[in-house]
């Protein structure tokens, strides 16, 4: 089964000079993946970001497409867990409940430096957890479906519910 994670709010604002994603997840980490975590393999938390200007006479344009993506893993020779944000930022903790407190609550992040401005924008904001290859295969947890391009983000509201839309 998969494991889903939702979207509890997504917040986009401008400050220090972009575009700043927010965003709080829900979910609990399957006992399955707590137990690889701890015998050393890697999962990786996925958010996704998309910014959607709607047109009526052609596909919608996306604006702004960006990815963040939080290794956590656990090293059995220190006793710590570790996250490692996009591959640059690492940070140690003690107990599995912090790392996920991290994931649950990643922080706010530059997705863009400028917008062209218009009359409407819509944002997604999706999220979701891989595990690192086990026995040669990738496994996925949640793989959403792939958004069919349409004229409106309205008329394909019913095609990607795993999206949350909000109007900027």
């Amino acid at each position: 089964s998969a494991q889903t994670i939702e979207v509890n709010r997504a917040q986009l604002e401008y400050a220090d000079g972009g575009w700043n994603l927010t965003a709080d997840f829900d979910f609990d980490l399957p006992s399955n993946l707590e137990d690889a975590v701890n015998k050393g393999i890697a999962l990786y938390f996925l958010v996704e970001f998309e910014l959607i200007r709607p047109r009526w006479y052609w596909f919608d344009e996306v604006s702004v497409k960006a990815t963040r993506t939080i290794r956590l893993s656990y090293n059995v020779l220190t006793q710590q867990y570790r996250a490692s944000i996009d591959g640059s930022l690492h940070r140690n903790f003690t107990k599995l409940d912090d790392l996920l407190a991290l994931l649950r609550r990643p922080g706010r992040w530059i997705v863009a430096a400028e917008l062209v401005e218009t009359s409407r924008l819509f944002a997604r904001c999706i999220a979701r957890i891989e595990p690192d290859t086990i026995d040669g295969g990738r496994i996925h947890i949640h793989a959403p479906p792939k958004k069919p391009r349409g004229k409106s983000p309205e008329a394909d509201a019913g095609a990607q519910q795993d999206w949350r839309r909000r109007a900027y």
